[in-house]
């Protein structure tokens, strides 16, 4: 039986929606201007000699994992450069920077009113036999929407990035005469392959989205068959509930949910801020909903799921859109309405909880930057 989810699913999945989990640009070593205390210059490509001093004046690096931060060789095996050794010229660097970055949005399917910011992270060398396990970075600040990794070129062998987002995913190698600029969503899980000679130097970013991600139009010929949907949803009488004394057979139905595609924290959680195709398809569920005489809130949805290996509940947390009827709301509709979400979480469209599945984050149990 096709179901209200279910339609809404497959109109908002036809919305043409640019951009992808992750994107690379190459730029030109010309304006890179790196200097670390202790060793200097850096000149590019990196030589052997010169890694090998970066790696002296590096240290282990470490993981988070929930609320710790760990040290294990087996999980995290690299070189991290003390970001207060690191001087980069910024004005020089600007001038390639600033046009790749703006490239980069446009790759990702962030709207032109929006731009990405960059803040330096970390310095990272890897030499032969060292690696980073599949893992998510966690979002520092609530503007934070991705990861960026600018790879130094130097001659080194394995050591590919690896971004995976809903069953998908990008293998990124870097070339040995320019810098590769990668850019992916925070939520992506990814991981860097053993290096199996030479090493691999690398700057990571955090990408903090500036201005306003919910200025894009949505597609008038997709709104009128979504309002149509939601109109359908919310004058069908809803499966009857078991009976009780007194209670009615038949409701109309009040709320319906919508999974969004990517992750967001609590504080992340915005209009201004979805990610990728979720702007576009959020922008669409806001026209359809004032046509059909909705209201829309964004909420988190935790998906509770039992593992029948270990018999242990995760909680998986995503962004979901969630509709209801305008008229009916009590003082604190929208609060119970939010709550709704989390509550009810377990009665959402089995095709839709598989779908999250592939890529919802398991809180507390992932390794992360």
């Amino acid at each position: 039986m096709t179901t209200s989810h279910d339609v809404l699913a497959a109109l908002l999945g036809e919305v043409a929606t640019p951009g992808a989990f992750s994107a690379r640009r190459t730029a030109p070593v010309d304006d890179f201007e790196l200097d670390v205390r202790g060793v200097g210059r850096v000149l590019l490509p990196v030589s052997a000699e010169q890694a090998n001093q970066l790696c002296r004046v590096g240290r282990p690096a470490t993981y988070g994992l929930g609320d710790k931060t760990l040290l294990d060789a087996r999980v995290r095996n690299t070189w991290e450069i003390p970001i207060s050794r690191v001087k980069l010229n910024q004005r020089r660097w600007a001038k390639a920077f600033v046009p790749a970055l703006d490239c980069l949005r446009a790759d990702l399917g962030l709207p032109p009113g929006c731009r990405l910011k960059a803040e330096l992270h970390s310095m990272l060398v890897y030499g032969a036999g060292q690696f980073f396990v599949p893992h998510q970075d966690s979002e520092k600040a609530d503007a934070m929407v991705g990861s960026l990794v600018v790879t130094l070129p130097s001659s080194f062998k394995g050591g590919a990035l690896v971004v995976r987002h809903a069953g998908m995913s990008a293998t990124y190698r870097s070339p040995k005469k320019s810098l590769s600029l990668v850019a992916f969503y925070a939520d992506c899980r990814h991981e860097v392959r053993p290096v199996t000679s030479g090493y691999r130097v690398t700057l990571t970013y955090n990408l903090l989205l500036q201005g306003d991600a919910a200025t894009v139009d949505p597609p008038p010929t997709q709104v009128d068959p979504v309002a149509a949907c939601l109109l359908g949803h919310f004058e069908t009488a809803a499966a009857p509930a078991p009976r009780t004394a007194g209670a009615a057979a038949h409701e109309p139905a009040r709320r319906l949910v919508y999974l969004l595609d990517h992750e967001y924290t609590a504080r992340g959680l915005s209009w201004s801020r979805l990610k990728g195709p979720d702007a576009m398809r959020a922008a669409t569920l806001q026209a359809a909903a004032v046509q059909a005489g909705c209201e829309v809130v964004l909420a988190l949805a935790d998906i509770h799921e039992t593992w029948d290996c270990m018999g242990v509940p995760l909680v998986r947390g995503v962004g979901a859109a969630a509709l209801g009827r305008l008229g009916r709301r009590t003082r604190r509709g929208r609060s119970q309405g939010r709550r709704a979400i989390a509550g009810r979480s377990g009665s959402l469209p089995a095709r839709r909880s598989n779908r999250l599945g592939r890529h919802a984050r398991l809180l507390d149990r992932r390794p992360r930057r």
